[in-house]
């Protein structure tokens, strides 16, 4: 099926937009296959470097490194000035109250020790006391 496909294109370049199909599909030798597979590793390796990051402007900044006059904490505390309240976090209460551990899906334990405890919601990570 593709084959005629093919074929079509080519006769419909040749018939309307005047061009050889080899000026638009090349020799016709196509690159490897891309072989696709789990990126978990990466994925972990990203969120445990990268966890404690926070925007300083422009630029990027380990969150416990801010003065406390940053504009993060100003804005977090103007927004968020009871971490307790933040609709995410009451979810994950109830979830855990009902199935007694959170929602996540994990086969190997969190690289972020703070999240290890499934048991209880982590609403400090990244927020400097």
């Amino acid at each position: 099926m593709e084959c005629a496909h093919l074929k079509l294109a080519c006769k419909l370049l040749k018939k309307f937009e005047k061009t050889n199909p080899s000026a638009v599909i090349g020799d016709g030798e196509f690159p490897l296959l891309l072989k696709l597979g789990t990126n978990k590793e990466y994925v972990r390796d990203v969120l445990n470097r990268t966890v404690l990051l926070t925007g300083d402007r422009q630029s990027y900044i380990d969150v416990m490194k801010l003065k406390p006059n940053a504009d993060f904490f100003l804005y977090q505390n103007e927004m968020i000035p009871d971490e307790k309240n933040i609709a995410s976090h009451k979810v994950i209460e109830e979830v855990i109250k009902i199935h007694g551990k959170d929602y996540r899906f994990e086969d190997k334990l969190n690289p972020i020790k703070a999240l290890q405890n499934r048991k209880k919601d982590n609403i400090n990570l990244a927020r400097k006391q």
